[in-house]
């Protein structure tokens, strides 16, 4: 479920999957030109949703800034960097054994 910019200053809201590292549009659910639209065309795309299909709501807690918006795309970096890291850390800095090398 997205909602992206349309004409005017209107919120289109769709239903969107990830193919080949690309978003495809699955379905138009509408155009919201207000708040109240907005909010029925969500709960409209809420409800199309096929099974084990959500939303991605982020509540970071307070840990970021107001403004400051999640990147699915920043994540997917960090964590690859994070998981290349822990991989060199885990198989002793990349020598092919684990633990002290004394066994």
């Amino acid at each position: 479920m997205r909602k992206s910019p349309g004409r005017s200053g209107s919120t289109k809201v769709q239903l969107a999957e990830r193919r080949a590292g690309r978003d495809v549009v699955v379905e138009h659910i509408g155009t919201a030109r207000g708040e109240a639209e907005l909010a029925v065309l969500m709960a409209e795309a809420r409800r199309r949703l096929r099974p084990g299909q959500d939303a991605f709501d982020l509540d970071v807690g307070g840990l970021a800034e107001p403004g400051v918006r999640f990147s699915p795309h920043r994540a997917l970096h960090e964590w690859l960097l994070f998981s290349q890291w822990w991989l060199s850390v885990s198989m002793g800095s990349g020598s092919g054994s684990r633990g002290s090398g004394t066994g």
